[in-house]
């Protein structure tokens, strides 16, 4: 009777039976429930995600990893140095020059060789003036550059002094003070330097980062707008290391990017790049490749949201998806057993947050029902090997 039984039991197992735990979803699970795919028809699910083949033509269209932009984003595009603006809180030195004495400023029989006066200095009042003597009250000062400060006061000048020359400087800039935050060596205000600052520039004035560069991120926050790009894509765009304005704080954030793997893998669990990039053979390899024992090495496979415009150019069909949502949950699957798709693993980047899930094989499920028996039969992912195992199991032997 156990014998006929257990020969039942293994029967349906083999027929597709799936009500054995598994360690994640079946392959099959996973292909049925995709709402759209480049291999299979779309059955519609739940949670609509996309389902991709690996194969050139997706590996082409898959974006060098990159986390947001401070060129063109929010309005913080590379532009020029800035030009120099009084503020309040800057300190100004103020210098008239008249162009003979007996004048306002030079007493008559001046024996000096310079025609001038310098006027003590001043500071921009919360107002936005400094004081000017015999130049009709108040100058205002903020907001001007010092050129045009400096006729400004000219023109107040030239009903009294004789033909008025004025030089200005700024002498403190605190108007033109930004903020590095962050995972920097020296956390601290900086001024702006009169040829312009670049990011980069105030980090490095900084003392610049602790960590490794490829676990940084930068953000720039401008008049309440906020804009993050990654420290390596900073350094090797050029048009990502915009100038800086009066204002703008730097937030330097050390973020170490992270992928998890499970299901039929060596070691299960969440593993840290520990490298500027990695693909998506080396993530498989850090969680200890595939198990002989378990694995189907056709269903590996890798979870994340992906842009809507990469997948439309890889061929998805994006009907099933609103237009208006923009980012597309997508598993990839990769075909260990096909030669050519090592070599499309090698060439897919891993992004922060990626999930490698790798899937039992069949002749899983039954091994686990015989073992749970206690009969201490081990039966080989073959088909042909589990039919034999079958076939002794009914003839008693």
């Amino acid at each position: 009777m156990l014998r006929e039984l257990t020969f039942a039991c293994a029967a349906i197992l083999l027929t597709g039976c799936t009500t054995l735990s598994g360690s994640g979803p079946s392959d099959q699970r996973i292909v049925s429930s995709a709402s759209a795919n480049l291999t299979t028809p779309d059955r519609g699910s739940g949670l609509k995600y996309a389902l991709v083949d690996l194969n050139s033509q997706v590996i082409s269209q898959i974006p060098d990893y990159n986390v947001g932009s401070l060129n063109a984003s929010l309005g913080m595009r590379v532009g020029a140095p800035g030009t120099v603006i009084i503020g309040v809180g800057d300190a100004v030195d103020v210098t008239v020059f008249e162009s003979s004495d007996g004048g306002l400023f030079i007493p008559t029989g001046n024996t000096t060789d310079c025609h001038c006066v310098k006027m003590p200095t001043q500071l921009v009042a919360s107002s936005g003036v400094i004081s000017i003597p015999y130049a009709d009250g108040d100058v205002q000062a903020a907001g001007l550059t010092v050129p045009q400060l400096e006729k400004t006061i000219a023109q107040k000048l030239s009903k009294r002094a004789i033909e008025p020359q004025v030089i200005a400087a700024v002498t403190r800039k605190s108007a033109s003070e930004i903020t590095v935050l962050g995972d920097v060596n020296t956390p601290q205000k900086l001024v702006i330097n009169d040829t312009g600052d670049r990011v980069l520039d105030a980090i490095a004035r900084s003392g610049g980062v602790k960590a490794p560069p490829y676990e940084e991120f930068v953000s720039v926050t401008r008049r309440g707008r906020k804009a993050t790009v990654y420290f390596n894509q900073l350094v090797k765009n050029p048009k990502e290391n915009i100038y800086l304005v009066a204002g703008d704080t730097i937030f330097v954030d050390n973020q170490k990017r992270k992928f998890t793997a499970f299901g039929s893998t060596g070691v299960t669990g969440q593993f840290d790049f520990g490298a500027e990039s990695i693909t998506l053979d080396g993530a498989v390899g850090m969680a200890g490749g595939l198990l002989d024992s378990r694995a189907d090495p056709r269903q590996v496979f890798l979870y994340r949201d992906e842009d809507r415009s990469v997948l439309l150019r890889q061929g998805v069909d994006m009907q099933r998806f609103p237009p208006t949502q923009k980012t597309i949950p997508t598993v990839y699957r990769a075909n260990f057993t096909d030669p050519a798709s090592f070599f499309f693993a090698r060439q897919f980047p891993m992004r922060n947050g990626d999930v490698i899930y790798i899937s039992n094989a069949g002749g899983v499920e039954l091994t686990k029902f015989l073992n749970l028996l206690g009969l201490g039969v081990t039966v080989s992912q073959n088909s042909v090997n589990t039919a034999r195992n079958t076939n002794l199991l009914m003839n008693g032997k």
